[in-house]
């Protein structure tokens, strides 16, 4: 090897090794120090890259779990207020049992409404009152659809000009109710008939069904003014029917009937029986059908369909109307309850929707025209019944299944402060208690279930939170011992590599001896 002074070149490469050695220390210092094996992207790419992401994703699941805790703490409180109005509410019938004994004078009375009163204040109280973080959590109400209802109480609807239902070449009486609309009583007002040959060819003339879609007409009992009102509803398949108590609770009702495609008088005959039997849930092969509850019946026979009145009294016939009395009236609805949600993580998660209902007094006695969405439509009613609704008819069937299991009060209840003064009122309010209990029932049972539907969702996201973090410390955590080898490894090269470099300084100057 030639010797040199300019370039040393034994030691510009123990130079380059020692500096190789302390970066490698360095890196080796930083992993011991800082207990990550992947510091940067810088010591591997890839690694860091699917690291972080999955820091991101263990510290979203933490914040998830407290959402949880949280939304559990919420449904908590509002299940405690729930279980007092409960108990508020069997105060009430205790009250309404005792004013409706008759060993209790009016004095008495008297006193068990102010009770009743003070007790009815107190359950809306606790639902303006139960807050959570400032929110109430008992007095929220979501936007429905919409609702359609029949309001006998309204304004006879006069059909169109030339659209008269019954013809009056069979005989009777013109008659015109106090409200204008136009009718006649079959056999004359002398003498009238109790039985009625159902005639539609009054309409054999129309453009059918067009020109009587939103038409309809009314069948009037002349003694007590109560009637059944029939609309046509031409988007409506024939066979089809809708049934509309009314809802006060008289006899007065109201059918919306399909009639959709049907070109003569006798099919629509046949629409409206088929679709009063549908709207009554009764079988296609029955051949008689109880129009509301007052006494006028619909039969089907060989020559056609016959209307009737049962009452043999000679007053209480019926009185045919080319027109509908009352109204239906479609209004927008509103669910009982308030919609909170809780954010998860995963997309199975995100936007986890607890509902909490209202328990104001407006929905545990809500009135017959109050604008909550309460009331069950025909698809709610089971299709298989149990023995408990043998031998009733379907009207009964359906009565029934709505006061016992149908989660939402009737309509038409009454808390007021009169409700126990007197026998019979409370009579009709322990019947109304009864409803709000159980709606306060069911929202209890609602509330616990998603208090452990939060535990359910709580418990996988720590199970999720705890296999992510296993991952990411796959990835990222350093081995201690094995770092601590290298370590020790890189200092004992780096203390080496300065003892070669401080023997390979001394090469050159091995020539100043020969220059001596």
């Amino acid at each position: 090897m030639a010797m040199v002074v300019k370039n040393n070149m034994s030691a510009v490469s123990t130079l380059n090794t020692l500096n190789k050695n302390n970066s490698e220390m360095a890196k080796s210092l930083k992993k011991v120090s800082s207990g990550m094996k992947v510091n940067g992207a810088g010591d591997d790419a890839s690694a860091y890259s699917i690291s972080e992401r999955m820091r991101v994703q263990i510290r979203s699941l933490g914040q998830c779990e407290n959402n949880t805790e949280t939304g559990k703490s919420m449904l908590k409180t509002a299940e405690r207020a729930v279980n007092e109005q409960v108990d508020i509410a069997t105060r009430l019938k205790e009250n309404a049992i005792k004013s409706a004994n008759d060993t209790c004078t009016d004095d008495d009375r008297k006193i068990i409404q102010k009770e009743t009163t003070q007790m009815l204040m107190q359950i809306n109280a606790i639902s303006y009152e139960t807050t959570y973080n400032g929110i109430q959590l008992l007095t929220g109400r979501e936007l429905g659809t919409t609702t359609t209802y029949f309001d006998p109480t309204a304004s006879a609807q006069n059909n169109n000009a030339g659209v008269n239902i019954f013809p009056t070449s069979n005989g009777g009486t013109s008659h015109s109710s106090t409200n204008g609309i136009y009718g006649y009583t079959p056999g004359g007002t002398s003498n009238p008939d109790r039985t009625y040959n159902f005639d539609l060819s009054g309409i054999s003339g129309l453009n059918l069904p067009n020109d009587i879609d939103g038409q309809g007409f009314s069948i009037l009992c002349s003694a007590c003014g109560q009637f059944n009102s029939v609309k046509f509803d031409a988007n409506m398949p024939p066979g089809t029917g809708t049934y509309y108590p009314d809802p006060n609770g008289s006899s007065a009702d109201a059918y919306v009937i399909g009639v959709q495609g049907l070109t003569t008088y006798s099919d629509i005959e046949d629409a409206i029986f088929n679709g009063m039997l549908a709207a009554k849930g009764l079988p296609p092969t029955d051949t008689s059908i109880l129009i509301g509850n007052h006494s006028t019946t619909l039969t089907k026979d060989t020559n056609g369909y016959t209307l009737s009145r049962s009452s043999a009294d000679s007053y209480s016939h019926f009185v045919l109307y080319n027109g509908f009395k009352g109204k239906m009236v479609t209004e927008q609805a509103y669910h009982p309850w308030g919609n909170y949600y809780v954010q998860g993580a995963t997309k199975s998660s995100q936007e986890t929707r607890l509902q909490f209902p209202n328990t104001t007094l407006n929905i545990l006695f809500p009135a017959a025209d109050s604008d909550w969405e309460i009331d069950p439509t025909p698809a709610d009613f089971p299709t298989e019944w149990s023995n408990d609704y043998a031998n009733m008819t379907p009207a009964e069937r359906n009565a029934k299944w709505q006061d016992e299991v149908w989660p939402y009060p009737r309509r038409g209840a009454l808390a007021s402060a009169t409700c126990v003064s007197t026998r019979d009122k409370a009579l009709k309010f322990l019947g109304d208690v009864d409803q709000a209990l159980k709606y306060l029932l069911h929202s209890a049972t609602t509330l616990g279930a998603q208090c452990q539907r939060m535990d359910v969702m709580n418990a996988n996201l720590v199970t999720s939170d705890e296999s992510t973090q296993a991952s990411e410390s796959l990835i990222r955590d350093a081995d201690m011992a094995k770092e601590m080898v290298g370590y020790e490894k890189n200092n004992i090269l780096t203390q080496t590599a300065q003892s070669a470099l401080a023997q390979a300084n001394q090469t050159s100057s091995g020539v100043l001896n020969i220059l001596q």
